[in-house]
């Protein structure tokens, strides 16, 4: 039977306590991180909560714990330990606004609950079989500061998914309202061109990632490979060497072909090896 940990107390399926009048069901009034676990430790946790502590204040919700370290180590240890995480896993901690009234919420106050699963491979892995991706235009995400975060109003992904499964690929890549390329339904989007890898700018309405951040350290401070951050219009992903999407569950994964184009993987998987090795050490980029 599967364990959470719901507001610090360690709880079983049946003991699941939700309000029927729970906001994050009634109005998707909160967000939600994902962290990976490696060696049953928690990775790149300190980027995890500074983005945590901009959710919150954005979304205007009192933190149910204090923010550091120490405190979130140990409730992930607890529960990935009840669910039998022994080397690598995936951590979900969903946070929503605990409070009754309507679109206007009575308090600020929060609940969270956090959710853990053991992952195939301990360390990140490159996929073997490359992905096919589907351009979803259907409707455009807003280029707006709300767009950087994970919050629980997930529609736009959801439909992306839908649309790339009846495709037959494997993920949809998702454009602003500007129409130009920004992520995929899960993940950030990079792509390489020559000697230059591209990835999409905060201000274009992708989310915040933290694997994303931290590729653009190993980019910037461990290769020979120039940076640009900016736009990414349809053509470019036509002209590009390779594209490679990052989350920070599978680090990279990357792409083989988009419509009639094929991409090979030599400079993601050479990233994806540098992640690992700081990740091992655990290096400060």
């Amino acid at each position: 039977m599967a364990s959470w940990i719901y507001n610090g107390r360690l709880v079983n399926s049946g003991e699941l306590p939700l309000s029927p009048h729970n906001r994050a069901f009634h109005y998707g009034d909160g967000f939600f991180e994902t962290i990976r676990i490696a060696d049953r430790k928690p990775l790149w946790l300190n980027d995890h909560l500074d983005r945590m502590s901009r959710s919150f204040a954005f979304l205007q919700l009192t933190p149910p714990f204090p923010m550091e370290g120490d405190r979130l180590s140990k409730l992930i240890a607890e529960v990935a330990e009840a669910n039998g995480v022994l080397a690598g896993g995936r951590l979900r901690v969903t946070f929503f606004r605990e409070a009754e009234g309507y679109y206007t919420p009575l308090t600020d106050k929060c609940s969270y609950l956090m959710q853990c699963q053991p992952t195939e491979y301990n360390h990140y892995h490159l996929n073997t079989r490359g992905l096919h991706v589907a351009l979803y235009n259907q409707n455009l995400k807003p280029a707006i500061p709300l767009s950087s975060l994970k919050t629980l109003n997930s529609l736009m992904y959801v439909l992306a998914g839908i649309y790339a499964r009846n495709q037959g690929c494997d993920d949809a890549l998702i454009m602003n309202d500007y129409t130009n390329i920004i992520e995929s339904t899960n993940s950030n989007l990079f792509l390489v061109k020559g000697n230059t890898i591209v990835t999409p700018g905060l201000d274009e309405g992708c989310v915040a990632g933290v694997m994303r951040g931290n590729l653009l350290k190993v980019i910037e401070n461990h290769t020979e490979y120039s940076l640009r951050r900016g736009n990414v219009r349809v053509g470019e992903l036509e002209e590009a060497d390779e594209v490679f999407l990052s989350n920070t569950i599978r680090g990279i994964q990357w792409v083989v072909g988009f419509r009639q184009k094929r991409y090979y993987n030599k400079v993601s998987g050479h990233l994806l090896s540098l992640l690992n090795h700081h990740m091992v050490q655990r290096e400060e980029f």
